[in-house]
């Protein structure tokens, strides 16, 4: 992605009330508006923001942008998340992606589904 549009994406999030750089404060959005918000993001703002996590669908076989739930998935974010900054929340275990491939990088192994932070007894496939 050219990095002006990492910079307009991270403005857009920005305005949308969403983090691009630190961690942010409880979300300002009400809940309809954020998962409004989150679905009206493409897949590299989705993995970016703090606020917005990205799932695959198995049954569509695609990546929809949603707002995060719960204390694991708020505040992680997916693209440069790992194992140390999900397990350093309370009750979150850190799932690796599986063949998953963010848009920023070339792989040769893509379309499963992205690094999640879950809650530790929660079904990683719910």
């Amino acid at each position: 992605m050219p990095r002006r549009d990492l910079i307009f994406g991270c403005l857009v999030l920005t305005l949308l009330g969403l983090a691009c750089a630190a961690p942010s404060a409880p979300n300002p959005l009400p809940v309809a508006e954020l998962a409004d918000a989150c679905a009206g993001l493409d897949e590299m703002q989705c993995i970016t923001s703090d606020e917005c996590t990205l799932i695959f669908t198995e049954e569509e076989r695609e990546y929809r942008c949603r707002a995060a739930e719960g204390r694991c998935e708020r505040g992680f974010r997916q693209h440069e998340g790992d194992a140390e900054a999900c397990e350093a929340k309370e009750g979150c275990r850190y799932v690796p992606g599986q063949c998953y491939c963010s848009p920023d990088v070339t792989c040769i192994c893509g379309g499963g589904p992205p690094p999640q932070c879950v809650e530790a007894a929660a079904d990683p496939e719910s």
